[in-house]
């Protein structure tokens, strides 16, 4: 495995585009945010409403699941048959769970302190998925203001195929030598250590072409180390016919890929070194 590859791969995975914010209830005067600053309150009986959860991640286009910031309705439910003192949490019209038994009281307390008619509101952070066809959830009352990433478990999921079938396809085109080309650098640095230049070169010519060939396969530039490597080595050996033309193949492979600076400097020189007629 090449850990340039997977740094390519996974450096451009793209975040979820953020959910719209929860709408106001529509029956609410005013919207007031309470308990603020306390520590943040796990909601109690997710597991009973996962057909709730599951429309709300339905409706925000997350159909896998994942993880969102959203705003929370806290509404008192004194009629409860359990529990007198009982906080219902809601999320965009859905009951989601309870404010749990033991923190109930206190935060019914907090929201008979708002004005009559006021709906008491809070950040909630909801966590859910349902790889296995049954939906799990975990809903937060995020009274203490933290935030968390979006996050779609299904856009993930798709990355995660992407990565394993763009090393899977790189893997088939990039093998020198029975290892991946990449391993060989240590390899190339010890010739280049002991100063046997033609065993380097050939290694990194090997290297340059399965470069190549990944960079066709995933239609991308290809990795210029061993292009670059192989120019010094070139120079090395006073060879600025040859350093010329290794430059200008990777600049042919590049195709309509910009030159990466170094590279395009490199070959800037080897030019004036060889003067007109090029490396022919």
């Amino acid at each position: 495995m090449a850990e340039g590859f997977f740094g390519r791969v996974f450096g451009s995975s793209k975040a979820p585009a953020p959910v719209p914010p929860t709408p106001l209830p529509p029956r609410a005067r005013q919207a007031s945010r309470v308990c603020g600053g306390w520590s943040d309150v796990e909601v109690a009986g997710e597991s009973y409403h996962r057909d709730a959860i599951a429309g709300l991640f339905a409706s925000w286009g997350r159909p896998a699941g994942g993880v969102t910031m959203r705003t929370a309705e806290l509404a008192p439910e004194p009629g409860n048959r359990y529990d007198r003192n009982a906080v219902r949490v809601i999320v965009d019209g859905k009951l989601v769970g309870y404010v749990p038994a033991e923190d109930a009281p206190a935060v019914g307390r907090e929201i008979k302190r708002l004005p009559p008619g006021d709906v008491g509101m809070t950040p909630v952070r909801i966590w859910a998925t349902n790889d296995d066809g049954t939906w799990r959830a975990r809903v937060t009352l995020a009274f203490s203001g933290q935030t968390e990433a979006e996050r779609d478990f299904a856009g993930e999921r798709a990355a995660e195929r992407e990565v394993a079938v763009r090393y899977e396809t790189s893997r088939k085109v990039g093998m020198v030598r029975g290892q991946w080309w990449g391993n060989h650098r240590q390899a190339i640095a010890e010739l280049k250590r002991q100063n046997r230049l033609d065993e380097a070169l050939a290694l990194l010519r090997e290297c340059t072409g399965a470069a190549v060939r990944v960079s066709t396969a995933l239609d991308e530039a290809p990795d210029p180390w061993p292009t670059d490597q192989a120019a010094v080595v070139l120079r090395k050996m006073k060879d600025s016919a040859g350093e010329l033309r290794v430059l200008e193949d990777y600049a042919t492979a590049c195709g309509s890929f910009p030159l990466p600076d170094k590279i395009a400097e490199r070959l800037n020189r080897a030019r004036i070194a060889v003067g007109p007629g090029g490396a022919d």
